[in-house]
C-alpha cells in the first residue's frame, strides 16, 4: 500500500519505489488505485494501472533524487477531484508543511484504511530533499508533502538513513519537467 496525488483524470503522482524495484529492474504488479478513501467508503470509485512513468534515472540507478513516478490508468477518475499546484520552493527550512497518505499501522489498528494528516516542520534540507519532524508510517511513500497554501512542494519518501529524520523530493525544475512530459501522454 502506497499514497499517491491525482494530478490529471488518469494520472497519479507517487514515488518510483512504489511501483519499480531498481535491485531487480523490475516493476512491480498492477495496481488499482483507490482515491479518497475514508473509513473503508469509496467516494470516487476505483481505476486499475495500465502503464508506470518513471525516470530513467531511477530505473538505471536507483537514484533516490529520482525517486517519483506516474501512474497511467485504465479509466478516469480524478474529474470530480480538484488539483492541488506545484511549486518549486527554494527555502522552506523552519516553515510548517504536512503529509497527508494512508498508514499501514493506522490499519492494522483499525482495521479500515482512511487518510491521514499530519503537520510538522522543516527541519533540513538541501537541492534535492526536504527533511521534517513528522511522524509518518509504511504506506505513506508517495504522498504529497504540502506547505500552509495546500501546494505540492515534494512527495514524502521515508526515513532517512543518514540523518534519521523523515523527508521526500523537493519539487525541483527537473521533475516539474517530468510531470509536464507524462500529462502530455
Amino acid at each position: 500500500m502506497c499514497t499517491g496525488t491525482i494530478i490529471d483524470d488518469d494520472k497519479v503522482l507517487t514515488a518510483a519505489h512504489s511501483v519499480y524495484n531498481p535491485g531487480t529492474k523490475q516493476y512491480y504488479r498492477n495496481s488499482t488505485i483507490y482515491p479518497g478513501v475514508n473509513k473503508d467508503e469509496f467516494p470516487f470509485g476505483s481505476a486499475n494501472s495500465i502503464e508506470y512513468i518513471v525516470p530513467v534515472q531511477y530505473i538505471h540507478s536507483g537514484n533516490p533524487k529520482f525517486d517519483y513516478a506516474i501512474i497511467k490508468l485504465n479509466k478516469p477518475i480524478g474529474h470530480n477531484i480538484e488539483r492541488l499546484n506545484f511549486i518549486n520552493i527554494k527555502y522552506t527550512l523552519g516553515n510548517p508543511i504536512k503529509v497527508i497518505g494512508y498508514l499501514v499501522d493506522k490499519l492494522e489498528e483499525t482495521g479500515k484504511v482512511s487518510q491521514y494528516e499530519m503537520e510538522g516542520r522543516a527541519l533540513s534540507e538541501d537541492h534535492f530533499n526536504l527533511y521534517y519532524d513528522i511522524d509518518t508510517s509504511i504506506g505513506q511513500s508517495g504522498a504529497p508533502i504540502l506547505n500552509n497554501k495546500n501546494e505540492i512542494i515534494g512527495i514524502h519518501i521515508g526515513r532517512y538513513r543518514t540523518n534519521g529524520l523523515n523527508g521526500g523530493i523537493k519539487v525541483n525544475k527537473v521533475m516539474e519537467n517530468f510531470i509536464r512530459r507524462a500529462l502530455e501522454k
